[in-house]
């Protein structure tokens, strides 16, 4: 019985290790901007509260908005070696419907190999 209930454990922890990983990113294109190119995940869209729906966005970053960026991550000690390291950043964000405003909740920066250059959160302060 005792051999179950750790086989079960390492199962479940295994589960929900990669749960995550298992929903696959569904990006659909929305807009070129100054600041990049810019994608949805619509698999990631739900109601967060009444009213407000929750959304991961990506941002393949311009050359302008990379210089932009390191120089924000530069304030904070989290900047790469060089502004052409940053490549995209994935958001999560608040759209409020009924007051037509939007948050970022959570971003993280990426360079071209995937690798997480900085993650931050809207209490962080800069």
């Amino acid at each position: 019985m005792k051999a179950k209930n750790i086989q079960l454990i390492i199962f479940l922890g295994i589960f929900f290790l990669f749960a995550n990983q298992a929903r696959a990113e569904n990006w659909t294109y929305y807009d070129t901007a100054l600041a990049g190119t810019m994608y949805y995940d619509k698999s990631s869209i739900f109601e967060a509260k009444k009213g407000i729906l929750s959304v991961w966005t990506k941002n393949i970053l311009s050359t302008d908005s990379k210089k932009q960026y390191f120089s924000i991550l530069k304030k904070i000690d989290k900047a790469p070696d060089d502004p052409s390291r940053l490549s995209y950043y994935k958001s999560l964000m608040e759209i409020d419907c009924t007051n037509k405003k939007f948050r970022y909740v959570h971003a993280v920066f990426y360079d071209e190999q995937d690798n997480i250059i900085h993650a931050s959160s809207e209490n962080e302060s800069s």
